[in-house]
């Protein structure tokens, strides 16, 4: 176990089976694509959920001290904070939390520590009530447990002794580690006053940091997925900050990597429809997740709370269909065709959902397991359960699909961009999905544009080219010359009115100080700083107590400007603006 101390590691716990969240379970919650925040700009059109989680992950384990140089975070989570991260103490095991409400706190695990000594755990407890909540707050304060902690080596050989790891042999016995749950049967042994009794564990020095202005997004059920998002999409509301002009009849819609042809109004809502196929004779309500449809024509209607799952299932043209409810996906109905009652303890291992050869999938079949899935005839189709899903779901199909469908998008987007997100994406990134989709550039902007707008289009354009192609050049200096109007477009419309209030034998001397950029140089510069703004950490440095830089000025008779260096003893004349370039 020597190797625990050699390096830093980030372990994101995305294993799970997903039950409550059944439209992301072959491929983990983690990897659940993300619609672009409307408020943001540089993200990638086809980013998932670890995208943003790893960010604060890697920013805490570079921040920790040396010792604690392994991070173990939840997979279904997604955290966000304001502000500089607060000082990680040294210790066995750091845990993070946020203050909550009790309401809310009475769903997680919450961790406690003593009012006199706030930053060391005092215990944690998995999803205490309110009223317990109530009776120990007098004494302790609360917080909810966000999924992340740091360990020491130390702390993990503990916790490696416990899953049967075998220190001769540099291996768990029978070559696996045994079950051990590190929330429950470890993290309740964790602190002063620790629920469950181990003298080794006991001993850990366990801290608390909780994050400052931290936001707690979960996504752990179809309903979180919905909600989270609907959160995270609206943290900004200043429509000046929304680059985009697209309203939608309500908040709570995502559509991506999908086709759809039908109108949504008001009435829909909580509806999450991706890498699917949803055409205008579908009728939607309220709380669906629509997930893997493929190229299709049919005519359904999904009550409210109907989900479907279409997932391709090895390598002829097979899928696998799976209706689920929104809110207890758990328990499907279609049980009843094993002739026996299937309890909510062994259902995710039963073989319940049929396998369809591509071309029997059909309106009318499709309609009939949306209603009446109790009373599905199984006619000799072979049956899979979920938890057999994630080992026959073809990946590379799913994917596949979800790419064209996701390239036909970005067209689109691009076309129908005074309503999209599409100047606002990391357009690095969507010009190597055009250039790698051989995917046509689209028509070109209006004149009246704005310049920005017109800029990044244009090294969009010589991105896609690459540098290969001549016209590659042409576009990134059209880019360049729409930089210098930009930057110059202030100058021309709030023109100075100089003024000349020195004598024809004076001079006008200026001094100041060498500035040297120490970090953040580059934020001034445009068109960074005309999006974002500047944070220039810098120092003013005199030579002698002295300003050592020196301008002098004085009038001239003539239409020209002329440059003189008194050190380099170099004389230049500008007669024309254009001599300026």
């Amino acid at each position: 176990s020597d190797w625990l101390s050699k390096e830093k590691r980030l372990i994101i716990h995305a294993g799970g089976q997903s039950r409550r969240l059944p439209a992301y379970a072959p491929v983990g919650k983690v990897f659940t694509p993300m619609p672009i925040f409307r408020w943001k700009r540089g993200q990638r059109i086809n980013q998932t959920l670890f995208e943003l989680q790893t960010p604060l992950y890697e920013e805490i384990l570079t921040k920790a001290p040396a010792n604690l140089n392994h991070l173990v975070a939840s997979g279904d989570v997604l955290i966000r904070t304001e502000g500089a991260l607060p000082e990680i103490p040294d210790a066995d095991v750091v845990c993070f939390g946020l203050f909550e409400q009790a309401e809310k706190a009475s769903n997680h695990g919450v961790f406690f520590s003593a009012k006199s000594s706030p930053k060391e755990l005092a215990f944690s407890l998995q999803k205490p009530s309110a009223q317990k909540l109530q009776e120990l707050q007098p004494e302790y304060l609360f917080f909810i447990d966000v999924g992340i902690w740091l360990f020491s080596p130390k702390a993990l050989k503990v916790m490696f002794d416990r899953c049967g790891w075998d220190e001769p042999t540099n291996s768990f016995k029978n070559g696996l580690p045994s079950f051990y749950d590190m929330y429950t049967e470890f993290g309740q042994a964790l602190g002063k006053n620790p629920t469950l009794k181990d003298n080794e564990i006991n001993a850990l020095k366990v801290a608390i940091v909780s994050l400052p202005k931290g936001e707690f997004y979960h996504f752990g059920t179809s309903a979180e997925l919905i909600e989270s998002t609907g959160k995270l999409q609206n943290l900004v509301k200043n429509q000046e900050e929304i680059w985009h002009n697209k309203i939608k009849p309500n908040p709570d819609l995502f559509v991506q990597n999908s086709s759809t042809k039908i109108e949504f109004t008001h009435q829909h809502n909580a509806i999450w429809i991706e890498n699917s196929e949803v055409g205008a004779g579908w009728k939607l309500h309220s709380k669906h997740i629509i997930t893997g449809a493929p190229a299709n024509n049919w005519t359904l209607d999904l009550p409210e709370e109907t989900c479907i799952d279409f997932l391709p299932i090895g390598e002829n043209n097979e899928w696998c269909v799976r209706v689920y409810s929104f809110n207890n996906p758990q328990l499907p109905m279609r049980g009843i065709n094993l002739n026996r009652e299937i309890t909510a303890e062994d259902w995710f291992d039963e073989p319940v959902y049929p396998v369809f050869d591509e071309a029997e999938l059909t309106a009318q079949l499709i309609q009939d397991l949306i209603d009446h899935p109790q009373n599905f005839k199984t006619k000799g189709k072979r049956l899979i359960s979920a938890a057999a899903i994630a080992d026959e779901v073809n990946l590379y199909r799913q994917y596949n699909q979800r790419n064209n469908f996701l390239n036909n998008n970005l067209y689109s987007m691009a076309a129908n961009w005074k309503k999209s997100v599409f100047y606002q994406l990391d357009l690095k990134n969507a010009a190597f999905i055009y250039q790698k989709s051989g995917l046509p550039l689209p028509p070109d902007l209006p004149e009246n544009t704005a310049l920005l707008t017109r800029l990044h289009d244009q090294m969009f354009r010589s991105e896609v080219l690459g540098s290969a192609n001549p016209l590659a050049a042409v576009y990134e200096e059209t880019a360049f010359n729409l930089l210098r109007d930009t930057t110059v477009e202030t100058a021309k419309t709030e023109l100075a009115e100089p003024q000349l209030n020195v004598m024809s034998d004076q001079i006008v001397w200026g001094r100041s100080p060498i500035r040297l950029d120490l970090a953040g140089g580059w934020t001034d510069t445009p068109p960074y700083c005309f999006i974002n703004g500047g944070k220039v950490l810098n120092v003013a440095v005199e030579l002698n107590g002295q300003p050592p830089l020196q301008v002098f000025i004085k009038p001239s008779t003539e239409f020209k400007i002329t440059l003189r260096s008194i050190d380099l003893s170099v004389k230049e004349d500008v007669n024309t603006y254009e001599e300026l370039n």
